[in-house]
């Protein structure tokens, strides 16, 4: 963006006493924004209060979505461009004050101006599209009003305990029906064709869409899924390649004899001694990330259903921009943790001892449903219900990893959403065993040194044995140690449930998913299942 058109916007932000003060002042803040608009997000600081100000016409652009509103007294339904609704925003730095409202409402109180809120319901289709849903066709049956082209409606939210029941009646013809009738697998033969609409980016696809749409609820957990990338900041070791991944450098640094330089975003340190004597059948080696940095970056976002980070392509990702965006929203986090390497000679033996195990069997038909269910009807003929399944070396390590994070939350004080996961299982034929288990929110919690010290000899070795032995028990046993996914369940876990391995969805890589305490702890007759048969 060519500087003159930058200072057209400070212009009457700038000083005004002393011409020379004034250019300087003027070309630092140029540069400032010059410098934002290379390497980041536009932005332009300023105290006014004009809505309409300089500022205003820097950064993310937004427009209100859906564009129908109802009128929270005397339900009318009607879009913005129908004038039927005015827009108050008295502080352009308080959004949240801003609201519309329906200044000619036939029920409103003296001085009093209702709220309008946004109409309950979007369309929405698994090509990531999200358009306005056809209140004036769908009241119409399809077709039109008799009386008027563009009529305004009535909605009467008459709740109910089975789904939505909302009456839409026409002012002008009287025509009247359900908004039942357009929920469900029976109800998208009432709603039109999708017609590619991405309301963000202000257009429609060019090659339109021939997706059945699904009506939502706004605000509906399935309306959008953030689609992001996260990696930690590391330095290059000698044995660094040309990475396939974005975990392969980590492994790499965290599984070098020595440690790297310190630096303010990456420290490592090992003990002396190496692993704890009791500990040198569970771990290989234990490391102390003292410093960490992860940076976490929005690249699109899904609908209907969440990214598959080992899949990309088999749920539809949305773009942020119309091209090529040249930066991302993207936040810096910095803490510290614990990365765990398992003995792969210990892994190699037990994989080969469970392979054919019917219990890493129903595992494998659980994937096969589960991908089937979700993704069969939208890869066409290459779908591969196997496609990626993770083995069970990595069902072993997810389990792990869980078990050790909710002792920590227990044991000292972490709360489990505080804290994060990262696996390292094999790649081909590189094997890996390895976990981080690191600090993940943006305040103090966890950049104190007060994770790292779990990983010293004697907290270490209570903290593993205390998470292999609760694991052997869970209060929802026997039901949860008998849990094998079987037809038709599609549920990819076995022993596991909230009690005893389940954590929240920020923590966890994989939604709670492939988890089964039977592979890592003796809990039924076949011990030979366990991973660890006795205790440390």
């Amino acid at each position: 963006m060519a500087w003159w058109v930058v200072e057209s916007w400070i212009e009457p932000l700038l000083p005004t006493s002393g011409r020379g003060r004034r250019w300087r002042d003027h070309r630092q803040v140029i540069n400032a924004i010059l410098w934002k608009l290379r390497t980041g997000a536009p932005w332009l600081q300023s105290n006014e209060r004009d809505p309409g100000g300089p500022a205003s016409r820097v950064g993310v652009p937004t427009m209100p979505f859906p564009g129908w509103l109802r009128c929270t007294v005397c339900n009318l339904l009607a879009p913005l461009e129908g004038g039927a609704f005015g827009f108050e925003n008295s502080n352009a730095r308080q959004p949240q004050d801003a609201h519309f409202y329906h200044d000619t409402c036939p029920k409103k109180k003296t001085g009093k101006r209702p709220l309008a809120i946004p109409a309950r319901f979007v369309l929405t289709c698994i090509g990531g599209h999200l358009d306005e849903f056809p209140w004036v066709s769908f009241t119409h049956r399809g077709g039109t009003c008799p009386d008027v082209a563009q009529p305004s409606l009535l909605m009467d939210d008459r709740g109910g305990n089975l789904g939505a029941n909302v009456e839409l009646q026409c002012r002008r013809c009287g025509a009247k029906r359900n908004i039942r009738e357009a929920a469900g697998a029976r109800g998208e033969r009432n709603l039109p064709p999708c017609r590619g609409r991405h309301p963000h980016l202000g257009c429609f696809d060019p090659a339109g869409c021939t997706r059945d749409p699904k009506m939502l609820v706004i605000g509906a957990s399935n309306q959008w899924f953030a689609d992001t990338l996260a990696a930690l900041a590391v330095p290059k070791t000698g044995a660094s390649t040309d990475a396939p991944d974005l975990l392969t450098p980590e492994w790499q640094i965290f599984t070098e004899p020595g440690v790297p330089d310190s630096s303010s975003d990456f420290t490592l340190r090992r003990d002396r001694g190496g692993v704890p004597g009791a500990l040198k059948e569970i771990f290989a080696d234990v490391v102390h990330a003292e410093r960490l940095r992860e940076v976490r970056a929005l690249v699109g976002f899904t609908r209907l259903d969440a990214p598959d980070p080992e899949e990309p392509g088999a749920v539809q990702r949305v773009r942020l921009a119309r091209d090529a965006p040249t930066w991302v929203p993207a936040s810096e986090v910095r803490g510290e943790g614990i990365f765990l390497r398992l003995p792969e000679d210990l892994l190699a033996e037990w994989e080969q001892r469970v392979k054919d195990s019917d219990a890493l069997q129903a595992h494998r038909e659980a994937y096969a449903r589960f991908r089937a269910n979700r993704y069969s009807d939208r890869q066409g003929q290459t779908f591969e219900p196997m496609k990626r399944w993770p083995g069970a070396r990595y069902i072993a390590l997810h389990t792990l990893s869980h078990l050790l994070i909710r002792t920590i939350s227990l044991e000292c004080g972490y709360s489990a959403a505080s804290l994060s996961e990262r696996l390292y299982p094999s790649q081909g034929d590189d094997p890996r065993a390895g976990i981080l288990i690191y600090t993940a929110v943006p305040d103090a919690e966890g950049t104190l040194g007060g994770l790292v010290s779990l990983a010293e000899p004697e907290p270490l070795t209570r903290l593993v044995r205390r998470a292999l032995s609760e694991a052997r028990h869970c209060s929802s046993d026997p039901l949860c140690a008998e849990r094998l996914p079987e037809p038709p369940a599609d549920f990819v876990h076995g022993a596991a449930c909230h009690v005893c391995l389940f954590v929240s969805e920020t923590t966890c890589e994989r939604g709670n998913r492939f988890l089964d305490r039977r592979f890592v702890v003796p809990i039924d007759a076949d011990a030979s299942l366990a991973l660890y048969p006795d205790l440390p």
